[in-house]
């Protein structure tokens, strides 16, 4: 059974929150798939994809030593509405994959059910 995970509210949209979206959406490799999955919908006009780079950049935590190099960067305002989208079309496309599941389920119990019959 697949762990339940509890996205933070709104107001804590962070490196956190666009982790747990994307590997909702992606699974645990995320990283370079999300930059291709956003491509299309960078501000500056449609792309294959952003650099590949940035969402490991999104990610990055500062260094506790201050004077480290830190190559961090904020997560851009026109990501979250993407991944906000992305969200529910993955909800929807699942939603729609379990209703086929039960279905299926129930046609193959009622077709072992007739071949046992047969027996």
């Amino acid at each position: 059974m697949a762990r339940r995970t509890r996205l933070p509210p709104p107001e804590a949209l962070d490196r956190k929150t666009l982790e747990q979206a994307a590997r909702l959406l992606l699974g645990d490799e995320w990283k370079r798939p999300l930059a291709r999955l956003l491509g299309p919908y960078h501000p500056s006009g449609p792309m294959e994809t952003i650099d590949p780079r940035l969402p490991f950049r999104w990610t990055m935590e500062p260094p506790e030593d201050s004077t480290a190099k830190f190559n961090g960067r904020p997560i851009p305002d026109w990501v979250w509405p993407v991944l906000r989208e992305m969200l529910h079309q993955r909800a929807l496309d699942l939603a729609s994959q379990s209703r086929e599941a039960q279905r299926l389920y129930g046609d193959i119990g009622v077709l072992l059910h007739e071949a046992e019959r047969k027996r």
